[in-house]
């Protein structure tokens, strides 16, 4: 049985990059449970009209496709989006890519996904859309790095290749950095390591909703705020 924080009421305006995966649909689900207005960013219409269509039809959705890694796509998008409506209240970057293989053997395509959707994506979403909560005083980041990088484990788990964690270990330094840098503005930079998780829990594995719950709470306004979060095994 999943282990998950409480479950909070949460309104606000909310942007999850990556939306179209087994997380950002869980977490889309999650925040518009009680009314939040969402943005799915995802890279494909397809992909994005899929999540839309499990949620409720009286969720407030907006789809945007955008390729995080592209700065200029990103910076675009932000602008349109902030002429749109206000600030967000929450965003979430768990837009990534992974790929199996020994880095000596690897794609140089495959590399350069893992890390540019991670990492780039992090940085370009941070410039594009942080400076207006910081202007409002508040607001809440969160990145989406992976337990087999979270403190203290110091060990590469086997069949995670090395694009994949030096991705994850470079969005966690991102986060900690953005989050002091940024120190009081009254916008919070957390970064949540989740271990592996499915759709559904079993013995010893979250689900995909169990994390979004966590994260969730993470960028509700007014919960306290939780700089680094290691989410453990069902």
């Amino acid at each position: 049985m999943d282990r998950v924080v409480s479950r909070p009421e949460i309104t606000g305006r909310y942007l999850i990059t990556g939306a179209s995966g087994r997380l950002g649909t869980a977490l889309a689900e999650r925040l518009t449970q009680t009314g939040a207005e969402v943005v799915l960013l995802g890279r494909t219409p397809a992909s994005l009209a899929h999540v839309r269509m499990g949620l409720p039809p009286s969720a407030v959705v907006h789809e945007a496709v955008c390729d995080v890694a592209d700065a200029s796509a990103v910076s675009a998008l932000a602008r349109r989006l902030h002429s749109d409506g206000e600030p967000f209240d929450g965003i979430v970057h768990a837009a990534g890519h992974f790929a199996r293989g020994q880095l000596l053997t690897m794609d140089p395509q495959a590399v350069h996904d893992i890390l540019a959707t991670a990492v780039l994506g992090g940085h370009w979403v941070a410039q594009a859309f942080l400076p207006p909560m910081v202007a409002r005083g508040r607001g809440r980041f969160v990145l989406v790095a992976a337990a087999a990088v979270a403190p203290g484990r110091g060990a590469h788990p086997e069949g995670t290749s090395i694009p994949y964690v030096v991705a994850k270990s470079g969005l966690a330094v991102l986060g900690q950095a953005l989050d002091a840098e940024l120190a009081g503005t009254g916008v919070s930079v957390s970064v949540v390591y989740p271990p592996t998780f499915e759709a559904f829990a079993r013995p010893g594995v979250l689900s995909a909703a169990a994390v979004a719950d966590s994260i969730a709470a993470m960028v509700t306004p007014g919960t306290p705020v939780v700089s680094e979060l290691v989410l453990g095994s069902g």
